[in-house]
């Protein structure tokens, strides 16, 4: 068995290829973040915000460090950007030779508002965003 890719572009490649069959407008750009917290039906909390490019080297060394898996979660769109979510497990890596990353789209929520984030978003955070413009 070949090891999986640890390129960022291989995964954005694939899920660009599934996320309109998920439901999934169009999007200019992706957004990547490795925090993003939820209240009660609402996204109370974004850590900072990175593109592609800044990302790349990032993401590599996240899927080398010996975890057995890392999520790459589809949240929905931000402002005409496809906000992408990295989790890592909580714990320390355990010295995995391969690293699986899960790949998924949008919850049910966020889908049932055509995948928008802005109106699933605390009003502090949705100001907080506006002003970062």
């Amino acid at each position: 068995m070949r090891r999986p890719s640890t390129e960022l572009d291989w995964y954005l490649g694939y899920m660009a290829c599934q996320l309109p069959q998920w439901g999934v407008p169009a999007w200019r750009s992706v957004a990547l973040t490795e925090c993003l917290d939820w209240g009660p039906r609402q996204i109370v909390r974004i850590g900072s915000l990175r593109d592609v490019d800044t990302y790349r080297a990032r993401f590599t060394d996240l899927v080398t460090r010996g975890w057995p898996w890392v999520n790459l979660h589809a949240v929905g769109l931000l402002r005409g950007d496809l906000l992408l979510l990295i989790e890592t497990p909580t714990y320390e890596p355990a010295g995995s030779p391969w690293t699986s990353v899960n790949m998924s789209g949008p919850s049910h929520m966020v889908q049932e508002h055509h995948c928008r984030l802005e109106s699933l978003m605390a009003p502090e955070l949705l100001t907080t965003l506006q002003g970062s413009d």
